[in-house]
């Protein structure tokens, strides 16, 4: 048999979480684009990849009190870098929505 547990007895440990989620829409025709999206933490560097799909969406769990620069280099676009902190949440995961219009 298994000891049974309180779920007040489980811990998650590591760093709160935030979300980082929107679209990516091509600025002239309005339409979504699909693209990988590199997102650095500043000033650590450390990369995260997140991937729009073909609705141009994208969904991605950060460290959450953290400024990041997010990047994105597509084929017959002009590249784009947006920098931004991701706050955390009080009582629930914080959500950050941002919608990317790329340019030609």
């Amino acid at each position: 048999s298994f000891p049974t547990r309180r779920s007040s007895d489980l811990r998650i440990s590591g760093p709160p979480l935030s979300i980082l989620k929107g679209t990516v829409i091509d600025a002239s025709k309005k339409a979504p684009i699909g693209t990988n999206i590199i997102i650095k933490q500043i000033p650590s560097n450390k990369t995260f990849i997140a991937s729009a799909n073909a609705k141009g969406e994208y969904f991605i769990a950060l460290p959450a009190n953290e400024k990041y620069e997010l990047t994105i280099k597509k084929k017959g676009f002009k590249p784009i870098s947006i920098k931004f902190k991701l706050p955390e949440g009080k009582n629930e995961t914080y959500t950050l929505v941002k919608h990317i219009f790329l340019n030609k």
